[in-house]
């Protein structure tokens, strides 16, 4: 199979690994594709003279060239360009939805339409023209102010705040641009979620979900960007919503996908959900119709389907007899590495240096968004805002991010910028731990938690030191009880400390520094990170718990034989 990727940026790059990897792939052609692709191997060509990719006439007769057998549109503005009805209408197949389905991007009025007669729940919204009209509505909605602008912006069209000017300003803007309307809505809250699924206009499967980071700064301050990082799998998304896949796909895809072939535009492509999980349960944020960046690289790192075969059989209309998807159990985490001054002024022309570096640590992939070589052809530079996407994969996500991060601490670009908390706190615990900020949660038991330390400068781990904290949880016999008890923690602690001190002149002790964090002052101590002997000792004298469900088994308890007869509670002829 030959195929041609449309689009030169991160997720195209991703595509790209993906697609080359499929042994049904003998040649992969990129326009214009980007220094990192044309980097993947001799059967990979990238064609930079097609440079616009809204020109339909140039890929239709790049498609022809190189006689393809799929095409696979990455980015949204040749989709809502209607590239893919032409190449289409040339006889070739493709994976991207026409301009006509592509307006659930191109058009957030449009795509609150389609929501209301799919019955698709989401938030309350209002289309305005006019700045009165904004006003209006920003009055009837209320604080936080989310005002989206209605047509395509790149990622950045959308402002969240509580300043009623800053909401107001963004309208404007939007309004100022010819036929320019906004979309007022009602704030969404909850963790955000987003989940592709892949449609042959018809049949909906969907993929791994993910979480990206908007804004620009450490703990979601700063402007939106186009996403600075993301992560797959997500953790804690069993304890939340555990049929969240499911729940999307029979509430939101497939009548979405249902509504567009009624309407007579049947919707070919990704169908990307971005999620709110609310108390009310799932609510759309947003649709947009084609692979999401940089949740992209997260969810590709994690396929192990063949994803030519699985693009094919959407565009060819056959994806009720694809097999059932495959994934490999390892996370995946992705940091963006962004220019100075991005998202407003991105400089460009930075020298890049430490990718092959980078890339040497184990289980790390360096992906190009922004880059081009020099004049010369040697050295790499900096050509956009978001410059690459450093992905991590390893068993767990906190693993998979600790890669991602020293790979970036690898890579030298003069004046860049990334998040040193994406995926910080997701945390798989058992028990809710709370965020304590700079920290990453390691693990909740039944009353004590443990978070690893950031560098505040790299976002890597501390490797010397853990956050130990008690907290107020009450557990009796492994069970934790509903009610806690407030401050047990801080009086657990102080009791610990005290023991500490009295036998400091006898033996050393693992506290570090009480130095932590307010929020948990008096039930948190710094402490050295050592290495556990996994040895337990139990000392019975009496047959009860799990002694007793053994000698019900076997008739003894670690190895000793006891006479028969014996019930819950009865004393042993001697302590075990």
């Amino acid at each position: 199979m030959k195929v041609l990727l449309i689009g030169s940026g991160a997720r195209e790059h991703a595509l790209a690994h993906s697609l080359i990897a499929d042994p049904e792939v003998a040649a992969l052609i990129a326009a214009p594709g980007n220094p990192g692709i044309a980097a993947l191997g001799s059967s990979v060509t990238c064609l930079p003279g097609v440079s616009d990719v809204t020109d339909a006439s140039a890929i239709v007769s790049a498609a022809r060239e190189h006689d393809v057998d799929l095409v696979v549109i990455g980015p949204e503005a040749p989709l809502v360009a209607g590239v893919g009805d032409a190449v289409r209408a040339a006889g070739f197949a493709c994976f991207g939805p026409g301009a006509a389905a592509a307006q659930l991007e191109g058009s957030k009025a449009f795509a609150k339409s389609v929501m209301a007669a799919a019955d698709v729940r989401t938030a309350r919204a209002q289309v305005c023209t006019t700045l009165e009209q904004v006003r209006d509505a920003l009055d009837a909605m209320g604080s936080p102010f989310v005002v989206k602008d209605d047509g395509l912006a790149a990622g950045k069209g959308v402002v969240v705040s509580d300043d009623l000017d800053e909401a107001i300003a963004h309208a404007q803007r939007c309004l100022d641009k010819p036929e320019g309307q906004v979309v007022v809505e009602e704030f969404l809250d909850g963790p955000e979620v987003s989940l592709f699924c892949i449609s042959d206009g018809a049949s909906v499967v969907a993929l791994e979900p993910a979480q990206d980071f908007k804004r620009l700064g450490d703990g979601d301050t700063g402007p939106n960007t186009g996403g600075m990082g993301a992560y797959s799998p997500l953790p804690w998304l069993q304890g939340h919503t555990p049929d969240l896949v499911q729940q999307v796909l029979m509430r939101v895809a497939k009548p979405t996908i249902a509504e567009m072939a009624q309407r007579g535009t049947p919707f070919v492509g990704v169908l990307y959900v971005g999620l709110a999980l609310t108390a009310g349960g799932p609510r759309v944020v947003e649709f947009n119709v084609r692979f999401g960046d940089p949740e992209t690289q997260c969810v590709l790192a994690r396929l192990r389907t063949p994803l030519a075969g699985l693009l094919l059989a959407a565009a060819r209309g056959t994806l009720a007899d694809f097999p059932p998807l495959t994934w490999h159990d390892d996370a995946a985490v992705t940091v963006v590495l962004a220019a100075a001054g991005y998202p407003d002024t991105p400089e460009r022309g930075a020298p890049i240096t430490g990718i092959a570096d980078a890339e040497q640590i184990s289980g790390v992939q360096v992906l190009h968004a922004g880059t081009s070589r020099s004049s010369e052809g040697e050295d790499l530079v900096a050509t956009g805002g978001r410059v690459l996407s450093v992905v991590g994969v390893g068993p767990s996500v906190i693993e998979a991010r600790q890669r991602a991060y020293q790979g970036v601490a690898a890579i030298g670009m003069p004046g860049s910028q990334h998040r040193r908390d994406i995926a910080a706190h997701a945390s798989g615990s058992s028990y809710t731990s709370m965020q304590v900020d700079g920290h990453i949660p390691l693990y909740a038991g039944k009353v004590r938690e443990l978070y690893a330390p950031l560098d505040s400068a790299t976002g890597l781990i501390n490797d010397e030191t853990l956050l130990l904290v008690a907290s107020d949880r009450i557990s009796a016999y492994d069970f934790v009880l509903d009610s806690p008890v407030p401050d047990k923690g801080i009086v657990l602690t102080q009791m610990s400390l005290w023991w500490f001190d009295q036998l400091s002149d006898l033996c050393p002790h693992h506290v570090v520094s009480l130095n932590v964090p307010d929020q948990v002052k008096g039930r948190g101590m710094y402490v050295r990170r050592l290495k556990m002997l996994p040895v337990e000792c139990i000392a019975r004298a009496y047959l009860t718990g799990g002694g007793l469900s053994e000698y019900h088994a076997s008739g003894s308890v670690s190895g000793v034989d006891l006479p028969a007869g014996m019930v819950d509670g009865s004393e042993l002829p001697e302590p075990i």
